[in-house]
């Protein structure tokens, strides 16, 4: 397989293509973010901000607002009196101000309100809001740097008038407003998008045409009016002719997928998955993520999640050869599990709990190591583990005998 070209190498190709057809940055801010979200989220293009994501996790809408924040000026800064910044606050602000009193609930209880920026930040006001939420401040400093402020009748005097009015309404509401507030920076927006599609799609060798060809498609679609939303699934069915060219000689890998972030996950995602490690003692009984092993476990388990939704996306993956992967998986399964519980199936009554946990977790470890294979598509080992902790949270594959015979003897 060939390298795929470095994003400096992309920039220098294609820079000039996208400049002549005038292409904006906020734009490219909107396609970077369309390959970030899942399959079910749904992403919209100058909505009630520059674009909004709706995240959708456990059934629940977590909405995030983007404004995109460009300097044609190499070096520029976003000081203390930056007018994008301060214009951006108060956008944020009057959403707030003009929501129904039911949004009002839950306006800065969800979500995150994000500013991307190429510009470098040296800003003591958003040092100030990233220490209160890093724990090294109160809400209270917060306050009292914004009236020292006030008092010098600065040009952004109505926008910190409006912070502290919501402070003085409530002072929980302006702390929750500070707590959701992000910079993002992006040096070069061009080459982290490149850079971005690398990383998740697995570094095609033909990366540079395939998503100069997909920017050009939506270019032409937003030209056209036919960008508004969509959702991830959504995408990927408008751009398949597209995407699927990306699956070309490529293996299912976990190895480019991001390191997950442990303290912004939330455990109780894979719970079925930490209660079977439990039940086998793979993991100690009651372990949090914190721990190594469960940490461990966590890590691979949100990785295959994610890659799952990626390859899905550039159907790399689809319903057929998820299936297939399913099968090869739990028939690999079912012969350890036999393996190791013949005895127990036959007569369950002469075997003690500790013999139970010890074919479970014989049933577990070898079960891990052993990697899925199907027609078409090359699988690496951790990629298979993953997949055998995905099927364990969904109760297609069990460890322990008490489980087996609650969720798929029983159901047979």
């Amino acid at each position: 397989m060939s390298t795929p070209l470095t994003k400096e190498e992309f920039i220098a190709r294609h820079s000039a293509s996208f400049q002549a057809l005038g292409f904006d940055v906020q734009f490219v801010a909107f396609i970077y973010y369309s390959f970030d979200i899942g399959y079910e989220d749904v992403i919209h293009y100058e909505s009630e901000d520059d674009f909004v994501i709706d995240r959708v996790s456990n059934g629940q809408v977590v909405k995030e607002y983007y404004q995109v924040k460009h300097s044609k000026n190499q070096g520029a800064k976003m000081t203390n009196a930056d007018a994008d910044f301060w214009k951006t606050i108060d956008n944020w602000l009057e959403l707030y101000n003009l929501s129904s009193a039911k949004e009002q609930k839950s306006f800065f209880r969800k979500g995150k309100f994000v500013i991307v920026t190429n510009k470098e930040v040296s800003n003591k006001f958003y040092a100030s809001f990233e220490g209160l939420r890093n724990g090294d401040c109160q809400i209270t400093d917060v306050i009292a740097e914004l009236k020292t402020a006030y008092k010098k009748s600065p040009s952004y005097k109505g926008t910190i008038e409006k912070l502290m009015e919501l402070g003085q309404k409530e002072e929980r509401l302006l702390n929750q407003f500070l707590h959701k507030i992000e910079i993002v920076k992006f040096d070069n927006f061009l080459e982290s998008l490149y850079e971005l599609f690398l990383q998740k799609y697995q570094r095609p060798a033909q990366a540079d045409r395939i998503l100069k060809e997909l920017i050009g498609k939506m270019w032409s679609d937003k030209l056209q009016g036919n960008v508004s939303c969509y959702t991830g699934e959504e995408f990927t069915r408008r751009y398949k002719g597209v995407l699927e060219r990306v699956g070309y000689d490529e293996v299912l890998s976990l190895e480019f997928e991001e390191e997950p972030s442990l303290e912004q996950l939330n455990e109780n995602e894979a719970d079925k998955m930490i209660e079977q490690l439990e039940s086998v003692e793979a993991i100690g009984a009651r372990s949090t993520k914190e721990k190594f092993l469960l940490g461990y476990y966590l890590t691979i388990f949100f990785k295959i999640r994610s890659a799952i939704e990626n390859f899905k996306k550039l159907q790399i993956l689809t319903n057929d050869s998820e299936e297939r992967l399913c099968l090869s998986a739990i028939e690999q399964w079912k012969g350890i599990f036999v393996h190791h519980h013949s005895k127990i199936m036959q007569n369950e009554t002469i075997y003690s709990p500790r013999d139970k946990v010890e074919a479970g977790s014989c049933t577990c470890f070898e079960t891990l190591d052993k990697q899925i294979s199907i027609n078409g598509y090359k699988i690496d080992p951790e990629f298979s583990k993953g997949w055998y902790l995905w099927l364990s949270n969904k109760l297609k594959v069990t460890w322990h005998y008490d489980w087996f015979k609650k969720y798929i003897l029983n159901n047979e």
